[in-house]
């Protein structure tokens, strides 16, 4: 699967937020989206209650 489709499919689920961060960075040196794009994704990535917690 290409980076950019593995980001999109991306989810924090069950684990804690320092991995998915770590994913999601790895991933974000790989695809060439503007920062308004990859904050978006990251955003739609988390979980819900993290999600209701941040700014959007």
């Amino acid at each position: 699967m290409d980076p950019a489709s593995r980001l999109f499919r991306l989810r924090q689920g069950n684990r804690p937020i320092e991995d998915y961060v770590t994913d999601f960075c790895e991933l974000c040196y790989l695809v060439p989206f503007n920062d308004v794009a990859l904050k978006d994704i990251f955003h739609y990535g988390l979980d819900d209650p993290i999600q209701s917690c941040l700014p959007r």
